[in-house]
């Protein structure tokens, strides 16, 4: 029968007559040691506890609480993925179990499941995730007391997507985009800001006089200012400002992913270029960063990454570039022979 500490508060958690109990002691341990003495002693007198059964709540109803959170907390975009992946994969299973009864055993099952059915194992693991966070956000909530989805191993995954685009792959597909489209991948090119990004980009959001994009709407709330690169610069003036969205419709409605979806697709086809998607603009953006002299805190700071673990899984050099450094290095070093033998003789 443990002592919990769960912030600045500690608890007592124990089980009696295979049901769960807990009881919110203080900030003191040495009075929540002192309770759970007491509790034990009543346990073995079989006298009244008085102690108050944990809340109970479905999964599925918590599911609308944690899905309410997040609709205030989240990116729109991530909201609308929690949703689509709570409903298509964690509601089916977890339906009808009390959120406490969720065990490591029953999150081993559901994942066991999910790689039986040939799921790819990155995909089982954002599903994970999204629980884990469930059960973070239960905790402070007081609907649970601990995150079963802590001891649970993901599977391993590679680095990510190394496909960028060399410059001549850059310049082919823009010569295949015109108009709304062009601003768009050369927007994606030249800043390296994700998707979402990029569509909720709005007219304060760009400082003209200095040049500069300020990105405050971000996957991990962290505000950066990307210069804007002056093939970028000439794009943008040209825009026409119907809305305060940078990229909108006719109507002035802000621009969605599925009204250019078709018209990108067919300028890939055009320029002959496989493997793409928006994801490949922003390791475009990082990897030629790096080409060309970028320090990881740098790209850090474009990219708008947290830790330089994250951003080096951008930093793809070419095999070409690669190729460079190695023989730049090894010609000094063969020079360097050269010179050293001669000084002998």
């Amino acid at each position: 029968m443990p002592v919990f500490k769960r912030k600045n508060t500690y608890y007592i958690d124990f089980y009696h007559n295979g049901k769960r109990y807990r009881k919110r002691i203080g900030e003191n341990k040495k009075n929540a040691e002192i309770k759970l003495k007491d509790i034990e002693v009543k346990l073995y007198k079989g006298e009244y506890l008085g102690i108050t059964e944990i809340d109970k709540i479905l999964f599925e109803d918590f599911t609308k609480k944690y899905l309410d959170y997040a609709k205030i907390n989240k990116e729109p975009s991530t909201y609308a993925a929690d949703e689509k992946r709570l409903k298509a994969n964690l509601l089916p299973y977890f339906s009808g179990k009390y959120l406490h009864q969720i065990n490591i055993s029953m999150i081993e099952d559901f994942k066991r499941m999910r790689a039986e059915k040939a799921i790819q194992g990155s995909t089982i693991n954002r599903d994970l995730a999204l629980l884990k966070h469930m059960f973070t956000i239960a905790i402070d909530t007081e609907f649970a007391l601990s995150n079963p989805v802590k001891k649970i191993k993901f599977f391993k995954e590679s680095d990510g997507r190394t496909r960028f685009l060399n410059q001549e792959e850059i310049n082919s597909l823009l010569n295949q985009c015109s108009g709304m489209l062009k601003t768009i991948v050369l927007t994606a090119i030249h800043t390296g800001m994700r998707r979402g990004e990029i569509f909720n980009l709005k007219w304060q959001d760009i400082d003209i006089v200095n040049r500069d994009i300020t990105v405050s709407r971000t996957k991990n709330n962290l505000v950066r200012h990307i210069p804007i690169s002056d093939a970028l610069f000439d794009e943008l003036i040209l825009l026409p400002r119907k809305s305060e969205f940078v990229f909108c419709s006719d109507n002035g409605s802000q621009l969605q992913i599925k009204d250019i979806r078709t018209e990108f697709e067919h300028a890939l086809k055009r320029a002959k270029l496989t493997g793409v998607c928006w994801y490949t603009f922003r390791h475009t953006y990082a990897s030629h960063l790096v080409m060309n002299g970028a320090d990881p805190r740098t790209l850090a700071d474009l990219l708008g990454d947290k830790t330089l673990q994250m951003v080096m899984r951008y930093a793809h050099l070419s095999p070409g570039h690669k190729r460079e450094v190695v023989n730049k290095m090894t010609s000094s070093l063969i020079w360097s022979q050269i010179g050293h033998k001669s000084d002998i003789l």
